[in-house]
């Protein structure tokens, strides 16, 4: 069994030896410098209880176990596990923090080649044309929606997100004329959206819908449709990676927006700038 891994699960250790474990896990940048003497002093034992515990653990001394010990954890700051990532009962902040870098990165990779350029191109054109952006989402979706709408204004373009069942119906009921209307669902299944969808096709609204799954319903109603990435093996990281993907997708969007007018926006962000330090942002001021 991997080092790192026995000393997450110490079965078999003293509370004293349990104390070690934990630090090492807990503290691993330092370990990579202390002697014995010194982890010994930093879990309050002593330089003898590290070496009896390195020992315990199969190796000759603390110098055996210190080198694998950071072998391990060099290699665990660029592995790339084929399994998905999985939380376990109180883990320590070293894996989690390279399972959470690998659901990003994963979800980055997976949108990355399901994405057509010509496709993100065609969206985000349909966009830059339009005089007002509609996102449609609610519950945890709703979020990303909030972030993209103050996005695209840095972008020069009007942003508004609707979540209420009412507000979406009747905003769905208006005329459509300027508008490009942007649904995000993690499933794509939302019988919600699906019924605004076919009010915003009635008036002619154009339809971007970002979604898990090419096959979904809301992917049959889109005018575009781009395609998230999920997790459906660990439930404990599907909504993180598709909220990674399709945050990446909304990225792609504003920057390509963004840079189609790029000194316009650079000029209207710097005003904006001067206007809030001056009246917006109150800060406190040394009396």
């Amino acid at each position: 069994m991997p080092l790192l891994e026995t000393l997450n699960a110490p079965q078999g250790l003293t509370e004293r030896e349990r104390d070690i474990a934990r630090y090492l896990l807990e503290h691993p940048e330092q370990v990579e410098h202390f002697s014995a003497r010194e982890l010994g002093a930093a879990t309050f034992t002593s330089a003898a209880s590290v070496t009896r515990f390195c020992q315990k653990l199969g190796f000759k001394g603390y110098p055996d176990f210190k080198l694998r010990f950071v072998s391990e954890l060099q290699e665990a700051r660029t592995r790339r596990p084929e399994e998905a990532p999985q939380l376990r009962q109180r883990e320590s902040a070293l894996t989690l923090v390279r399972k959470v870098t690998e659901v990003a990165r994963k979800a980055v990779e997976e949108t990355n080649q399901q994405l057509s350029l010509e496709q993100l191109i065609r969206v985000s054109t349909l966009l830059q044309k339009a005089e007002c952006l509609d996102f449609y989402a609610y519950d945890t979706v709703a979020c990303l929606a909030e972030y993209a709408c103050s996005q695209f204004y840095f972008a020069g373009k009007r942003a508004q997100v609707y979540t209420a069942a009412n507000t979406q119906g009747f905003n769905a009921l208006l005329p459509a004329k300027g508008h490009v209307a942007i649904l995000i669902s993690h499933t794509g299944e939302d019988a919600r959206l699906a019924a605004l969808a076919g009010l915003l096709h009635r008036q002619g609204t154009p339809v971007v819908v970002i979604a898990n799954g090419a096959a979904c319903t809301l992917a049959t109603l889109a005018d575009e449709f781009l395609c998230a990435a999920t997790s459906h093996k660990t439930e404990e990281f599907r909504v993180s990676m598709f909220a990674s993907s399709a945050k990446y997708l909304l990225d792609l969007l504003f920057s390509l927006v963004f840079s189609h007018n790029y000194d316009a926006n650079i000029h209207r962000n710097q005003e904006y700038e001067v206007f809030g330090r001056a009246h917006l942002w109150s800060l406190v001021k040394d009396v």
